[in-house]
C-alpha cells in the first residue's frame, strides 16, 4: 500500500486555518475587512473573555442574498475576482475567499444576513456552521446588513487552543487591530465592546488627525509631524515622531499600503534607517503612516493573511520613503547642531532651480563668532548651586538624594578628592574613594580598582526590591496629591490592568482615559505620565504574549529605570557607599535590568603589568 494518501475535507480545512486564524483577533481583522469591503459604514465589535468565548461583528454593509449566504462558505469562493488579470490589480481588501470557511472550521459559527434593500420579514438567511459541518440553513427576519457570532474558537482544536494566551493579552491584540482599521478608515463608525468595557467609540470624521484625536487623545498629536509627499505614481502620508518622542516598543507604530493594514520590512527598514542616530538604540519612533501606490505596482497575494506585501520596485520606493521622512525630521529639528556652524561654508545640495539665499562667508564668520563668545561666556559661569534633591540610607528602597557639591568641588574631568574618613568606611570588599565626572562611582578592594555607573547599579537595587514586593504582594503606595490623568490607546488601555501592581487606577469617562491616584513608593518622585507610558511600551511588543512573571520583570525594569539616580548628580560620599553596599547585596549585582554591565574592574596584576612590574 502507497504512503501517499488525500487528506480529509475536514483535516484539509483545519490545516488552511491555521495558516488564517492564529489567535481572535485574527478573526477579527478578516471578518472587518469583509465588513469595511461590503461598504459598511458603522461596524460593531463584541467579544468574550478576549474573543476566546464569542466574537461578534455586525456591520451595516450590503449585505447577501441566500444563495450568496451559503456560498461564502466554500473555499476560493469570493466576489473579488473573476479572471487572472484581477489579481495584477487587487483593490479590496480581501480575495482569497478563504476566510469565511476556515474560521467557521474551527469554531461554532452563526451568520445572520440580508441584502441591504430585501430586509424585513423572512427577507434575511440564518446559517449555523459547527465545526465544518453545516447545522443550520432558514430564513429569518432581518434588517439588512449582516452579524456573524464566532462562538467556542479552536473548540476542535485542541493543540492551537492551549497556544492562546490570557484573555487580556488577546484582547489587547483584538484592541490593536481594530485600532489599525480605525485610523484607515475614518470615515467609518467603530465600537468595540470588551467584556462589558466599552474600548473603542469612534464616530465618522472626516480626517486622519480627527481620527488620531478619538483614539488616543490630544498629547499624541502634539510632538507629532506631519508628512505629505509624492514622487510618480506613491503618495506617503500620516504623522512621525520628533525625536523627543520616543518608545520602548513597536506598538505606536502603523502602516498601511492603500488602506491595508501591513507588517511590511522595507517599510520598517526605511523607518530605522532614518531614526538611526536620532533616537537611542533599543527605542522606537512613533508612526502613522500611508502608502498609496498603483494597485499594479504591488503584490498583495503574498500570504494567506494578507499582511504581507511585495513592491515591484521596491528600492525606489524605500528610497522615496527614507528621503521624506529624513526632511521632515530635519525641517522640525528644534536646536541647530553646533556642527552646523562649525562646517564649511559650502552649499548645500538643492534640488534644481531652489538656489540657496544663505549669509555670505564673512557674514557667516561674524554670526559663528558670535556664536562660540555666547558659549564662552556661558561656560566662564559658575553653575548654580543645586537643590538638595535624594536621601539616601541604608536599606532605602526610594530614589537616593545627592547633596550638591559646590562649585569648587565639581570637576567633570577629574576624580573627586578622597573624602576625609572614607579609609574607615568598608562593608564587604569595597571602599569608596569618590566620584568621577558626576556619574561614576570610584572604589577600591584589596585587589581591583572599581568603576561603578551610578545610574545603572541603583537600577539593579531598585529592580530587585520592586521584584521582591511584587512576590510578596505588598507594594508600599504614595497617594499622589494631584491626581494624574491619562489618554491611551485602545490596546495600552486592555493592557493597563496587567501592569498595574502597585498603582491605584480608576477609569474616568468613556474610552480610554484614566487617573492616576497612587504609585509605587519607590517611583514617588518620578513623572507618572512617563513611567506609565513606558510600562505599557515595554509589554507592547509586537505579537509578545508574556507570562505574569515577565510582565513583572517588565513593570519592575521600567520603574527602577525612571526612578534610579541619573548620570551627571553629585553624591556625598555617605550615599555612595550605601549604594555600593546595597549593590553588592544583590542577587545579580553584575548587570543592570536591561543586560548593561554596571561595574568595570581593574585588577593590581594589570596595573603591575602596565608599569612594567608584573
Amino acid at each position: 500500500m502507497g504512503k501517499i494518501r488525500v487528506l480529509s475535507e475536514q483535516l484539509i480545512n483545519q490545516i488552511a486555518a491555521g495558516e488564517i486564524v492564529e489567535r481572535p483577533a485574527s478573526v477579527v481583522k478578516e471578518l472587518v475587512e469583509n465588513a469595511l469591503d461590503a461598504g459598511a459604514a458603522r461596524i460593531d465589535i463584541e467579544v468574550a473573555r478576549g474573543g476566546r468565548e464569542r466574537i461578534t461583528i455586525r456591520d451595516d454593509g450590503e449585505g447577501m442574498s441566500h444563495e450568496d449566504a451559503l456560498l461564502a462558505f466554500e473555499h476560493h469562493a469570493t466576489s473579488k475576482l473573476r479572471a487572472t488579470e484581477d489579481l495584477e490589480r487587487i483593490a479590496s481588501l480581501g480575495f482569497r475567499g478563504e476566510a469565511l470557511p476556515s474560521i467557521a472550521a474551527v469554531s461554532r459559527l452563526a451568520l445572520r444576513t440580508a441584502e441591504r434593500n430585501a430586509g424585513g420579514a423572512a427577507g434575511g438567511t440564518l446559517v449555523e456552521i459547527h465545526g465544518g459541518v453545516i447545522r443550520d440553513v432558514r430564513p429569518i427576519a432581518w434588517a439588512g446588513g449582516t452579524e456573524l457570532v464566532v462562538r467556542d474558537l479552536f473548540f476542535n482544536v485542541p493543540a492551537r487552543k492551549k497556544f492562546l494566551r490570557a484573555e487580556a493579552t488577546e484582547s489587547a491584540h483584538i484592541a490593536r487591530t481594530v485600532t489599525h482599521y480605525a485610523l484607515a478608515w475614518p470615515a467609518v463608525h467603530f465600537t468595540l465592546l470588551s467584556g462589558t468595557r466599552r474600548v473603542i467609540d469612534v464616530p465618522p470624521v472626516r480626517s486622519l488627525d480627527e481620527r488620531i484625536h478619538q483614539l488616543f487623545g490630544d498629547e499624541f498629536l502634539a510632538d507629532m509631524i506631519s508628512v505629505d509627499a509624492q514622487e510618480g505614481g506613491v503618495r506617503l502620508s500620516g504623522f512621525i515622531s520628533g525625536p523627543h518622542q520616543r518608545r520602548a516598543s513597536t506598538e505606536a507604530q502603523y502602516f498601511f499600503v492603500n488602506g491595508r493594514m501591513v507588517r511590511d520590512r522595507l517599510l520598517a527598514t526605511a523607518l530605522s534607517q532614518v531614526y538611526r542616530g536620532i533616537i537611542p538604540g533599543g527605542t522606537y519612533p512613533a508612526v502613522i503612516l500611508f502608502v498609496e501606490i498603483p494597485a499594479t505596482d504591488i503584490d498583495v497575494n503574498v500570504h494567506p493573511a494578507k499582511t504581507e506585501i511585495r513592491f515591484r520596485q521596491a528600492w525606489q520606493v524605500q528610497t522615496f520613503i527614507r528621503r521624506t521622512l529624513e526632511t521632515a525630521i530635519r525641517a522640525h529639528r528644534p536646536f541647530a547642531s553646533l556642527a552646523d556652524w562649525a562646517a564649511p561654508a559650502e552649499p548645500a545640495d538643492t534640488p534644481a532651480g531652489d538656489t540657496p539665499t544663505g549669509e555670505t562667508g564673512s557674514a557667516a564668520d561674524a554670526v559663528r563668532q558670535r556664536v562660540h563668545e555666547a558659549l564662552a561666556d556661558f561656560s566662564a559661569r559658575p553653575a548654580p548651586p543645586m537643590e538638595r534633591r535624594f536621601t539616601f540610607t541604608h536599606g532605602s528602597t526610594g530614589a537616593p538624594d545627592a547633596t550638591t557639591a559646590s562649585p569648587a568641588d565639581r570637576r567633570p574631568e577629574t576624580m573627586a578628592p578622597p573624602v576625609p574618613g572614607a579609609a574607615a568606611t568598608e562593608t564587604g570588599r569595597w571602599r569608596v574613594l569618590g566620584q568621577w565626572r558626576e556619574s561614576f562611582i570610584v572604589a577600591v578592594s584589596p585587589d581591583e580598582l572599581l568603576v561603578v555607573d551610578q545610574h545603572v547599579a541603583h537600577e539593579r537595587v531598585l529592580y530587585e526590591a520592586f521584584r521582591r514586593q511584587l512576590g510578596e504582594r505588598a507594594v508600599p503606595r504614595q497617594r499622589l496629591l494631584v491626581p494624574e490623568t491619562l489618554e491611551l490607546s485602545p490596546a495600552h488601555r486592555e493592557e493597563l490592568d496587567r501592569a498595574a501592581a502597585g498603582f491605584e487606577i480608576e477609569p474616568f469617562g468613556s474610552g480610554g482615559t484614566v487617573v492616576i491616584k497612587a504609585v509605587p513608593a519607590m517611583a514617588s518622585r518620578v513623572e507618572v505620565e512617563l513611567l506609565v507610558r513606558d510600562i505599557l511600551d515595554r509589554l507592547g511588543d509586537a505579537g509578545a504574549s508574556f507570562s505574569i512573571d515577565e510582565v513583572q520583570r517588565r513593570v519592575a525594569a521600567a520603574l527602577a529605570c525612571h526612578a534610579a539616580v541619573k548620570i551627571h548628580t553629585p553624591l556625598e560620599p555617605e550615599v555612595m557607599q550605601s549604594l555600593v553596599d546595597r549593590l553588592l547585596a544583590a542577587e545579580e549585582p553584575t548587570t543592570c535590568p536591561h543586560g548593561r554591565p554596571v561595574v568595570l574592574r581593574l585588577h593590581i596584576r594589570d596595573v603591575e603589568k602596565g608599569f612594567k612590574r608584573a
